[in-house]
């Protein structure tokens, strides 16, 4: 790896996000301002924060790692996130544009006419974003170890840069340095893709390349929950609030999921070409070692830089949305200073945890479903099947709760198509329940 290149473009973009944050701040006057950008994104922010917030460390380094040890079942992450965005902007983000909301459990509780129901859905957004924190926090990790800079105190000021400009600028800032991650991302990649088409060497290996017999993936597991949790994230809720009207966002996320779903083939390829050419990582990151030994030191570089923007791209947004539950749905503060606060608290104790934990995709999974389980069919019987009532709501989540407690204790094919099945037995019977 060159190490000039490395360094000087990392102290480059570290000056530019926190720029970003001084130039949100400029504007951050309210609690929209500061959570949703007083709904005046338009088509070409949109798309680009999307499709940052999603190509962060689950769909490059995560979708690597799974792909070295069981093969094309790398693409499922990115493929159930793709669905899922394509579902939310053709369907569901319309809908959530006609709420003058800034969060899912706000729109959750509006629809129930419910506080309690409110402030559950957003506690349980809270643990979900931030189990997702914790594990963009395990890929940062990772990398810095594979390039030898496993000291936490590197770690952590790498950390307080994200936690500089977010808490600064709130999602202005995270907008705009979305905007400058994603266009490198995209760079990097294309360059990626461009050699490897033209090495004949590589083509041929990923075309012999035979898949492994035996996984322990599911794909109910990495494309169902992906795909559902989209659908009832904050921090794709907190795009449809921001954005500028109903026709930007159903574009952008369509356009993102798109762009995405091609992107995200790159790390799996490397991962497979890591597989097939018998590349063994010692030091944490099975995407950089397989790089280093493809790639020039100047390329390498860029790649390593592209990954580290892709784990910050994702990690800004969560820590926005995150803060954005915690302030307008559970504490019902309106002051721009404590929401700062809150952000900058969340995503210190994000850091601390990543280091209990030691895989990416597996992690993400866990939150995921903590949300699914327990929102995902009320949610949406609450946008669509009207009237429907705090009851149904409550028996629906109780019922989630106990198939989520089922599949940690013995799990068993399609016991997430029963799940949904039986939240949605509740709303079937609306004249008794009520």
């Amino acid at each position: 790896m060159n190490t000039y290149i490395f360094w000087s473009a990392i102290a480059g973009l570290a000056v530019a996000f926190i720029g970003s944050g001084f130039k949100g701040k400029q504007t951050d006057q309210t609690i929209e301002d500061y959570f949703i950008c007083r709904s005046s994104l338009k088509l070409g922010w949109l798309t680009l924060t999307i499709l940052a917030t999603q190509l962060g460390g689950g769909a490059v380094i995560g979708a690597a790692e799974t792909a070295y040890t069981s093969g094309w079942v790398g693409c499922f992450y990115s493929l159930g996130i793709c669905l899922g965005l394509l579902i939310m902007g053709i369907f569901v983000a319309p809908k959530l544009k006609t709420y003058n909301l800034m969060t899912m459990a706000s729109v959750f509780g509006e629809v129930y006419q419910s506080r309690r129901l409110r402030t559950f859905s957003a506690c349980l957004s809270v643990i979900t974003l931030f189990f997702i924190l914790v594990a963009i926090g395990v890929s940062c990790r990772k990398l810095f170890t594979y390039l030898g800079y496993d000291s936490p105190w590197i770690l952590a000021g790498f950390w307080f840069v994200i936690l500089g400009y977010t808490v600064m600028g709130g999602l202005r800032a995270v907008v705009i340095t979305d905007a400058i991650q994603v266009i490198f991302i995209l760079i990097v990649f294309s360059g990626i893709a461009l050699y490897v088409t033209q090495m004949p060497d590589l083509k041929m290996t990923i075309v012999a390349y035979s898949p492994p017999e035996n996984t322990d993936i599911r794909w109910t597991d990495w494309v169902l929950m992906p795909l559902c949790f989209m659908i009832i994230s904050q921090d794709m809720g907190q795009r449809c609030f921001a954005a500028m009207d109903k026709t930007a966002i159903q574009k952008g996320m369509i356009i993102g999921a798109l762009v995405l779903m091609v992107a995200s083939t790159v790390p799996v390829v490397i991962g497979i070409l890591g597989a097939q050419t018998g590349i063994v990582s010692h030091s944490g990151s099975i995407l950089m070692t397989v790089v280093e030994n493809i790639f020039s030191p100047t390329m390498v570089s860029l790649i390593a830089i592209s990954i580290i923007i892709a784990i910050v791209s994702t990690a800004d947004s969560l820590l926005c949305a995150i803060s954005s539950n915690i302030s307008i749905d559970i504490m019902r503060n309106s002051s721009v200073l404590k929401s700062k606060g809150i952000t900058f608290l969340i995503g210190v104790a994000a850091m601390m945890f990543s280091y209990s934990k030691s895989n990416v995709i597996p992690v993400m999974i866990i939150g995921y479903e903590i949300s699914v389980f327990a929102l995902f069919i009320p949610f949406l019987m609450g946008l669509y099947k009207k009237p429907v009532t705090e009851k149904q709501a409550l028996i629906s989540i109780g019922v989630g709760g106990l198939f989520f407690i089922l599949k940690k204790m013995a799990p068993f094919p399609g016991l997430e198509f029963l799940m949904l099945i039986g939240c949605s037995l509740p709303y079937m019977f609306k004249k008794t329940i009520s």
